[in-house]
């Protein structure tokens, strides 16, 4: 008998004789179903191993348990307006033996079918709900937010629902601040500027909408950290652990300076990440270099590039810069300069990391 068919077996299986291949013994061959093996207990061969449990994800020891924890379908969520608790009519016309149906039975099948739709959403908090949750699906495909997080965001919802909170409001605000007050609860590094370039809605009105849901609700959201957001930029930066790691320090020590308090999280964290990529060696830093805009096109911008550049060449020392604009880097590269990095912060500006050797 092929081994494949006796995957749900947990005892010995006296029903399927199977011969061990090893020894050739009869009804030795067990299931250990702790490590999926299929074993002989005569000679210890493995036959099979690291199979496939098809049975239930929970485990039950008396049959008062086993008969309470057992269901049919998948298990309800507040994903679905209905909780996944309701039934759908088949649309394929056939019957369990998968004969087509008579045109008497389909044109019934027709009319339970257009009843039972109306039922699943027959008031106005179930279809304000079905809007709701295909639009939080929609918008957790788009940021790529975890399981946990759309249930989190759909309990918030259904509370906001039950305090009469979405009336006069739109659906797609309430339930876009759901989910971003859902990731504050759970510290997931994402901004308001990030739901509002997925949505309809501005970021003034989602801000309403958010703090309407913590004043209501009484939501107590923990603070948000530089540090929620440094892992996320090492990653779509694509930086070293080690980049991390300093940028981690930095961040600490800024910490206890008291330097961090009040700034954007997601700002402090990039500029931490800049900053470990700041030139480490003895140089001149140009920090800020502009004209007036009456004065531009007369060459003053490079005197005073040129005046600075002296300096380097008499000193022996390199000249350092940073730009956020990239029509820049070819007025800095016509003096001499070299780009050493570009960064491409999340949601953010790009940003490019110049030097110019002495000559």
């Amino acid at each position: 008998m092929p081994l494949n068919l006796i995957y749900g077996a947990t005892h010995p299986m006296e029903d399927d004789f199977i011969t061990c291949p090893a020894c050739g013994s009869e009804k030795t061959v067990i299931f250990d179903s702790s490590t999926g093996d299929i074993i002989c207990s005569n000679c210890g061969a493995v036959l099979e191993q690291h199979m496939i449990d098809q049975g239930a994800e929970w485990r039950a020891f008396s049959v008062a348990e086993r008969d309470k924890k057992s269901r049919v379908g998948a298990p309800s969520t507040l994903t679905i307006h209905d909780k996944g608790l309701s039934t759908i009519i088949d649309w394929r016309d056939k019957d369990a033996h998968g004969k087509k149906l008579s045109p008497k039975k389909r044109a019934e099948a027709f009319r339970l079918r257009k009843w039972q739709l109306r039922m699943r959403v027959h008031s106005s908090i179930d279809r304000n709900l079905a809007y709701a949750m295909n639009e939080l699906d929609r918008l957790s495909s788009q940021l790529g937010i975890s399981k946990s997080i759309k249930e989190t965001s759909a309990l918030i919802y259904r509370r906001a629902i039950e305090q009469n909170l979405i009336r006069g409001r739109s659906i797609e605000s309430m339930i876009a601040a759901s989910i971003y007050t859902a990731c504050r609860i759970r510290k997931i590094p994402i901004t308001i500027e990030e739901l509002s370039m997925n949505t309809r809605i501005s970021k003034k009105d989602l801000g309403r909408c958010y703090r309407l849901i913590l004043w209501k609700l009484d939501i107590k959201i923990p603070t948000a950290s530089p540090k929620d957001f440094l892992s996320r930029f090492t990653s779509e930066l694509c930086l070293s652990p080690n980049t991390q790691l300093r940028a981690l320090d930095i961040l600490n020590r800024a910490q206890k300076m008291g330097l961090i308090g009040g700034k954007d999280p997601s700002g402090m964290a990039a500029a931490k990440l800049l900053e470990k990529n700041h030139l480490k060696s003895p140089h001149y830093y140009l920090a800020t270099l502009g004209v007036d805009p009456v004065d531009q096109g007369r060459g003053i911008g490079s005197h005073l590039v040129q005046h600075g550049l002296r300096m380097c060449n008499d000193k022996g020392v390199p000249a350092y810069l940073e730009t956020g604009k990239e029509e820049n880097i070819r007025f800095y590269m016509k003096h001499g300069f070299k780009v050493i990095e570009e960064f491409f912060f999340p949601r953010g500006p790009k940003m490019w990391t110049m030097i110019y050797e002495p000559r």
